[in-house]
């Protein structure tokens, strides 16, 4: 599976386990599809859902790491490579942070042809769990007219398995 195929299928998972998030945070009677990919050609996001109500619904994921090291690893195992972890990370919190606050920069200035929630996937980042979700939240820097439904953080939960959705804004 090539690198493009992966991300792809990533986004697609993330987005699964959103849309299982989001059924249980909306409106009584309102229901929502599963998530199929977007078209980016088309101005759509990564993923797309329809609300009962609300109609089409847009999924964009984009994925913070530490450093360049820190994705190259993380594609490198994805991909069944063998990628040894390079060593301590200096600053974890710091680098998760400033890259967190590069992806949301870098996606507010991006237009999508559907309304669109945003998807901060930390998961893999092994040295923030959902314990550091408020300290995070708290030093994010989204821009005040944001073009997203709603930014959420979506972070491994500690010592046990699975991922934790955290609403931004």
């Amino acid at each position: 599976m090539s690198r493009a195929q992966l991300q792809a299928a990533h986004e697609m998972a993330v987005a699964k386990r959103f849309v299982a998030y989001l059924s249980t945070q909306i409106a009584p009677g309102e229901s929502l599809l599963p998530p199929t990919a977007g078209n980016p050609n088309l101005g759509e996001p990564d993923a797309l859902t329809a609300s009962s109500i609300r109609g089409s619904i847009g999924i964009e994921v984009t994925c913070p790491y530490y450093d360049v090291q820190h994705s190259k690893e993380t594609w490198e195992r994805a991909e069944g490579k063998p990628a040894p972890s390079s060593g301590s990370i200096i600053n974890a919190d710091a680098k998760m942070l400033q890259a967190l606050n590069v992806r949301l920069a870098e996606k507010h200035r991006k237009a999508y042809s559907v309304p669109t929630y945003l998807v901060l996937d930390a998961s893999h980042a092994e040295l923030n769990t959902a314990d550091d979700a408020a300290a995070i939240i708290q030093e994010l820097s989204i821009p005040i007219s944001s073009p997203f439904l709603g930014v959420y953080l979506e972070l491994r939960r500690n010592f046990v398995s699975g991922t934790e959705f955290f609403k931004v804004k």
